[in-house]
């Protein structure tokens, strides 16, 4: 029975529309929830939370459903955060006040109007989840992780009670909420820091076959060549130059336009290209240029990060790329956590709380459509991570929005380090019974 006063849509096995809402991104998730409750504010959440809790039932959280992992999401109670987009720009403060279902295309086109942008994703579809999670968008370089530009956090946690989260309110929620995935409560709502960009950046992209990687591997290397409004990851992947596999240089120049000329220059002469496609955009279309590679599909991923890209990681790499395995696109993201992603964020979080050596996000990646093969796909992956752990000094940080299957408490120490007991810590205090017990998951100390 739907709750008294229930705005949103209140979607049970058999009524339309409930086999589109139990769909998120990673379509090996075919779970069958109880309920989908598509909520419409934040007393929606509140009864959505209210009613799984009368009949025991565990609840999940959906911000936008775009998430590589979710195998486990579904369960009871899924509350649904997607009709929840409402943006607000207010900017004189340079702030924008975003709703949890809000996607980063939503946040960029309303900042585009006033030439302010967010730092959300390098695609339009990732949200609020992806972004308190940490969150690399084509800013990043400049001024850090997504999660480093959240200020203020709206949150329902899991006895109903709505608070805030700031420097100033809750500061211990403030900073394990960013850097988590979703341990503590729904976020509801963000304010976050919004930066000035030109009426027209560049973005694209510039691809090496495999047997010319020398001249981008040392412009992915080195980075000091280049100012900070300039973004460059790799990917290294099957389906790159038609289908003969090779290196994509992603890229993007917030700066001035004579600065990212002068940049895109330097790049071009660490080797020609084999192809290029470069052009100038306003930043709202840049945001949506590269969602056409992320489309809905099985996936599966994980990340390692190193502390140095050598050349005989790199060739390890490329190895595993040319193996054959089944169908789909393999692919191996190359993130250089340089400039703001490695300096001292303005407020610690869980994520980070201190400036870092420059390190490497390693992640492989599979894409495909056939069920039978995940298996093999996961093993793809599963052989990528321990190749670079075998071949390469790890260190670092990972993202946990972006390591595959949920860890343990050992694994999970492995991800947060010396942060993990704060974070159990905290738990015990807002989540003690973890009915937020998705993503990676963080036991209360007592568990």
């Amino acid at each position: 029975m739907t709750p008294p006063f229930f705005r949103g849509e209140w979607l049970v096995p058999g009524v339309p529309g409930y086999d589109e809402a139990r769909q998120v991104f990673n379509r090996r998730v075919d779970a069958r929830p109880e309920v989908v409750a598509s909520c419409a504010g934040v007393a929606d959440v509140v009864a959505a939370l209210r009613y799984a809790a009368e009949r025991g039932m565990p609840a999940d959280v959906r911000c936008t459903g775009v998430t590589f992992g979710g195998l486990t999401a579904g369960r009871g109670v899924v509350v649904d955060l997607s009709l929840m987009r409402g943006v607000e720009i207010l900017p004189e403060q340079r702030i924008a006040r975003v709703q949890g279902g809000v996607r980063g295309g939503d946040l960029q086109i309303e900042a585009s109007v006033h030439g302010l942008a967010g730092v959300t994703g390098i695609v339009s579809t990732t949200g609020v989840g992806a972004w308190l999670a940490g969150g690399i968008g084509h800013l990043a370089r400049r001024v850090g992780y997504a999660c480093d530009n959240i200020l203020a956090v709206e949150l329902v946690t899991a006895a109903g009670e709505v608070v805030r989260a700031s420097p100033e309110e809750n500061p211990d929620l403030f900073w394990g909420v960013r850097g988590s995935t979703g341990n503590f409560g729904v976020v509801t709502a963000l304010e976050v820091r919004l930066h000035e960009v030109p009426p027209v950046v560049h973005g694209g992209t510039m691809s090496w076959s495999l047997d010319r990687l020398d001249g981008p591997v040392r412009a992915l290397r080195e980075q000091d060549w280049t100012s900070d409004g300039m973004l460059v990851i790799g990917l290294l992947g099957s389906a790159s130059l038609g289908g003969r596999g090779g290196l994509d240089l992603v890229v993007s120049h917030s700066g001035p336009s004579e600065a990212a000329r002068a940049d895109l220059e330097r790049l071009r002469s660490f080797g020609a290209p084999d192809e290029e496609n470069m052009g100038t955009r306003t930043f709202r279309e840049l945001s949506v240029l590269f969602d056409e590679g992320y489309p809905p599909t099985r996936c599966a991923m994980d990340e390692q990060s190193v502390v140095a890209f050598d050349d005989e990681l790199v060739t390890a790499l490329v190895d595993k790329i040319r193996e054959p395995v089944g169908g789909g696109t393999r692919s191996v993201e190359l993130v250089p956590r340089t400039g703001a992603m490695r300096g001292a964020p303005r407020h610690a979080s869980a994520l980070r709380e201190s400036a870092q050596a420059p390190t490497w996000g390693i992640g492989p990646t599979c894409f495909w459509d056939d069920p039978s093969e995940d298996a093999v796909h996961d093993r793809w992956v599963a052989e990528a991570v321990d190749t670079v752990r075998r071949v390469a000094t790890v260190g670092g940080y990972e993202h946990p929005g972006s390591v595959g299957a949920a860890r343990d408490v050992d694994g999970l120490r492995g991800l947060y380090g010396n942060r993990l007991e704060r974070l159990r810590r905290l738990k015990s205090t807002w989540d003690p019974d973890n009915v937020f017990a998705g993503g990676q998951n963080i036991p209360p100390v007592d568990r």
